[in-house]
């Protein structure tokens, strides 16, 4: 468990850092960020090397672009039904939403920006690796597959818990993206234990990620 603790303190400090408001759109919030879960990653993928493992875990089969992409999609239009049921326009919780995405940047800007949009795609890939390779496979061992994957997802959100205070607004902390991670990560998880392998898991996420972050349109802004 000494793997899963460190993981957690390692990504919840870079997230408190990377989240500050004034790095906002900046390559302070991408660097840190990409920084940190590329050191993490790298200790992932050599601990998958040492155990012999790292070709089953990246195998790639016929049918997980497909699976990726309708799971990718459907967490899509469920995050966008769960921001406009949390987030109802004209109120002070659709600031919540605003703070996230003016972390990422002004969307114009991100969209013509192919660095950008990498940087946000390998966070999203490094994220996998990290969460529902490593992680998931420390607490398989100890708890078994049946309370592993949901457990990967609580401490997945809990990595993710303190931009609830860093991008607090109006209507006080903004639950948004520990939501998001906590909804998503059940989903990701419970692929990591069903197919075993990271590239159905990497198509969903880069895909939730795109269309969530470099598509969105913000009306009025």
């Amino acid at each position: 468990m000494r793997v899963v603790f460190a993981v957690l303190l390692t990504t919840a400090a870079a997230t408190t850092l990377a989240f500050d408001p004034e790095w906002g759109g900046t390559w302070k919030f991408f660097g840190t960020l990409l920084g940190v879960y590329a050191a993490l990653g790298a200790w992932a993928i050599y601990r998958m090397w040492d155990e012999g493992i790292l070709r089953a875990v990246f195998k790639f089969k016929s049918g997980d672009f497909a699976i990726g992409a309708i799971t990718g999609l459907v967490l899509l239009v469920g995050s966008w039904l769960g921001r406009a049921t949390i987030t109802p326009a004209g109120s002070d919780e659709q600031a919540w939403v605003l703070y996230v995405y003016l972390m990422v940047g002004d969307p114009a800007v991100v969209q013509s920006s192919v660095l950008v949009i990498l940087a946000l795609l390998a966070i999203a890939t490094l994220e996998e690796i990290v969460w529902r390779a490593m992680v998931l496979d420390q607490l398989m061992q100890r708890y078994g597959d049946r309370r592993s994957w949901p457990l990967s997802a609580v401490l997945y959100s809990l990595s993710l818990l303190p931009t609830a205070f860093t991008l607090r607004g109006p209507a006080g902390l903004n639950p948004i993206l520990p939501l998001a991670a906590l909804g998503c990560g059940l989903v990701w998880g419970f692929m990591g234990r069903l197919f075993g392998r990271l590239p159905p898991l990497i198509i969903s996420h880069m895909i939730f990620t795109y269309f969530a972050a470099v598509q969105f349109r913000l009306p009025g802004f």
